[in-house]
């Protein structure tokens, strides 16, 4: 009797493992279709907008985005805000196809920015990163 238990779990566990791989299947399939519609219209997505679906995109988007970026998608990200939040935008999918989301890159500091941010450092370091 304990052998067929033990297979009995073993099945459960199977079957346990294979609807939990489907479904993060499913949420990474909706996310980059969210990311793509997005991107065509030259838009990006906040991390709270996917968390507050997790029967849609899961409870860990972020994991789902870094496969995404493993496969050869090529999604940016910064952080949104104070609160922690984040924003991702599509730069090119897994064919190569580019997106019009350059908009969403961090700008490159002028040599004027730069000196004027080092000066403020030099002359008053606890105002430095208030500005």
């Amino acid at each position: 009797m304990p052998i067929i238990e033990e297979a009995s779990q073993q099945s459960q566990g199977f079957r346990e493992t294979t609807r939990w791989r489907s479904r993060a299947r499913s949420h990474y399939e909706n996310i980059l279709e969210l990311l793509k519609q997005r991107a065509e219209g030259g838009q990006g997505v906040r991390a709270s907008e996917l968390y507050r679906e997790p029967q849609r995109y899961g409870r860990s988007p972020r994991n789902r985005i870094s496969e995404a970026n493993q496969r050869g998608w090529n999604v940016g990200s910064k952080p949104y805000g104070a609160g922690g939040d984040w924003f991702y935008w599509l730069r090119s999918d897994d064919t190569g196809k580019e997106y019009a989301t350059k908009r969403f890159e961090p700008h490159m500091e002028s040599a004027y920015t730069r000196r004027r941010r080092e000066e403020v450092e030099r002359v008053a370091p606890l105002f430095a990163r208030a500005s």
